[in-house]
Order: C-alpha cells, then structure tokens, then sequence
C-alpha cells in the first residue's frame, strides 16, 4: 500500500488500504502517467455516501442516489464549459448534449418525487454549495430577498453587527440549498465548480473506470437555520481526536455555555456507531439537535478537508494520534477571530448586506 508522508520524520506516516499501489492500478488498464492521479481520485471517491450509507442509515439523512452514466458526466462537463466560453473538446455535439442533458433532467424529477418535503443534492463526493457563493444577488432574487427579510429581522431586534450578518448570510445560502423541481437542481449541478472538478477527475479514464452519482438527501428546514450546531471531527484508526465547529470563521456565543455537553454528546455518538463505519481514517461531520447527533458525512483524511479551527500543517499529529481537543471560536481571540467575518464572504455579497444596512446605527469597522 501507498504511504502518505510529508517527509518529516518526526510526523507520524499515513497509509490506508484505500491508497491503491501502483501495480493495482496499473492491473486496471490506468496509463502510467494517470497512476497518481487515479490514487487520489479513487481515494477521495472511497468515501463518497453510498460507501457508507447502508451501514449507517439510521444515524443520518435519508438518502438515494442516481448512477450517472459516462455519457451524462461529460454532457455536464461540457454544458459547463460551453456557458463559460470554453471549448468542449469535441466530446458529442450541441444536439447529442441537449438530448442527454433532457433525459437527465426527467430522471432526476423522477428521484425527487421521493422527496415531496425538499431535497438537498450532491454528487456522491461534493455538494454545489459554492454556486450560491458565487452568483450576484440580482441571479436569485429568492435568495436576495430572504436575506433582507433575516437582516431586517436583527434591525427590529436591534442584534445587528457583523457577526450576526454573518450568521444570517449563512442561513440564507443554506435555506436557498433546498431543492423541489429539476430545474433548479440541474442548475446547480451545471454551475458548480465542486461538482465539475470532482466529474472530470472520473473522465480521465476509460468509461469501464467511471463512478459517479447524484445523491438526493432529505430536507430537513431546520438544518440550516442552526449553523452553529455543525461540528467536524477528525478520527484516525476510528479514534476521535479532535472536533471543531463547523463554520470556522464566526463567533455563537450560545455555544460557550453547552460547549461541554456538545463534547460528551459528540463524542458518546461517534464511539456508538464508529464499528459500523467502513473506513479506519476520515473526517465526520455531525449535526447536533435537542433530541439526538445526527452523522452529516464522512469525508477523506486529507489535506484538502478542511480543519475549521485547526490546521493540517499544525494538528496533523494531532488528528492522528490526539490528545482529543474540542474548539470552538472564543470571543475576543485575536489570533481566530476574524477583525470582521464579514471579510471571508465574496464580495458581492458583503456590499450586498452593507446596502441594507440603517444609517448610523452601529459603528460597523469595530462593532463585532
């Protein structure tokens, strides 16, 4: 098996049996100058929810997936790249793109029929939650408009600062997630940088190698509106050895009060279903409500998941062998609190709330 090391000897190395060798992948007809390439490829793939589901159904979010054909891949690939003015490297013409991109469209409507509550959708790997991020206000006037409403709610509150900005451009991106027609998902996944990166990995080799899926999960509406309550956790040999929130760049302060109970609950959750998880090594996510921990998804051990509160470069000792840590964003921490999180949004979007904002009324460059 492959070794993950960063060549530096005091640091524990990686290796995992999902880290195939080069003759395995070579035994898969992979040209030899792809065998790095479709190493990490099947790696990040290995834990994509279909992995995991079965075993874990019932401590997460209803789900089913639709197989993707190699043919619908590169369909979305190429519509993606064709409204960006790039060249879809001859793959098919226009009309042969149309037709599978109709076909596809009537199947994913099938699927949502399963669904008559909403449905949040990702590809078995990543998620398009980068699409809202990067359209201008004016392309989702729903999304526009929620987030006035949640911003007029903190004027009459009189709760406004950047931070509970922050917290209503969150959940307004959340809610807007939701998914009811095909439309707006074939939209998503037509716009969505994650999933065309993550499709193209599966088309740089043959047709007989591809995997991919479109995984539909219930909706549930107060998922959003709870930022605060997401955790990611970090376990090596199914030990859990450090846990942050999830959303790094804000301060809850209802989190300070129930930060112990959040950790015992976490904590008490994961050692009751970890036997059950197919994977040694991961990162898990969780979502805490009053009544239960709920496992969000498991994602690779890697550099390219995010560590919230920590880091990869710093914790890797840590994520591997503890002592366990808990983190949340302390108030007043000047090396984790952001001078204004309103700074780590896109720029659009923070003109966008500071257009909304009364004359006046809080002095926005220091009020946190």
């Amino acid at each position: 098996r492959r070794t993950m090391n960063d060549h530096a000897a005091q640091q524990t190395a990686f290796d995992s049996e999902l880290l195939l060798s080069d003759e395995e992948i070579l035994q898969l007809g992979v040209a030899p100058s792809l065998v790095e390439l479709y190493r990490r490829k099947h790696y990040q793939f290995s834990f994509g929810i279909s992995s995991w589901y079965e075993h874990l159904r019932y401590h997460t979010f209803r789900s089913t997936f639709l197989a993707l054909t190699f043919e619908e891949a590169t369909a979305l690939l190429n519509e993606h790249y064709a409204h960006g003015g790039r060249s879809s490297e001859g793959r098919g013409s226009e009309e042969q793109r149309k037709a599978t991109l109709a076909a596809l469209h009537e199947r994913i409507a099938e699927m949502l029929q399963e669904f008559p509550n909403g449905a949040f959708i990702k590809l078995n790997t990543r998620s398009p939650k980068d699409v809202p991020l990067d359209l201008d206000p004016q392309a989702c006037p729903d999304l526009a408009e929620h987030l006035k409403q949640l911003l007029a709610e903190l004027d009459a509150a009189g709760t406004r600062t950047p931070t509970t900005e922050a917290v209503a451009f969150i959940k307004a991106m959340g809610c807007w997630m939701e998914i009811v027609d095909a439309d707006k998902a074939m939209m998503l996944l037509l716009q969505s940088t994650r999933v065309v990166e993550d499709l193209g990995k599966c088309l740089n080799f043959p047709a007989k190698l591809f995997e991919a899926s479109i995984t539909f999960r219930e909706w549930l509406p107060e998922v959003p509106l709870h930022p605060h309550m997401e955790f990611r956790g970090f376990a090596h040999k199914k030990q859990l050895n450090a846990l942050t929130q999830y959303m790094s760049f804000v301060h809850f302060p209802e989190l300070v009060p129930i930060r112990k109970e959040i950790e015992t609950r976490i904590r008490e959750f994961h050692d009751s279903i970890r036997d059950r998880i197919p994977h040694s090594s991961y990162v898990i996510d969780f979502y805490v409500t009053p009544e239960r921990v709920m496992l969000i998804e498991l994602n690779p051990f890697h550099i390219g998941a995010g560590a919230g509160l920590f880091s990869w470069h710093d914790d890797r000792e840590r994520f591997m062998n503890g002592p366990f840590e808990f983190r949340i964003l302390e108030p007043c921490d000047p090396q984790k609190t952001e001078e204004n999180p309103l700074e780590v949004m896109p720029t659009r979007w923070r003109k966008f709330i500071i257009a909304q904002r009364p004359a006046s009324l809080y002095d926005y460059c220091n009020v946190q």
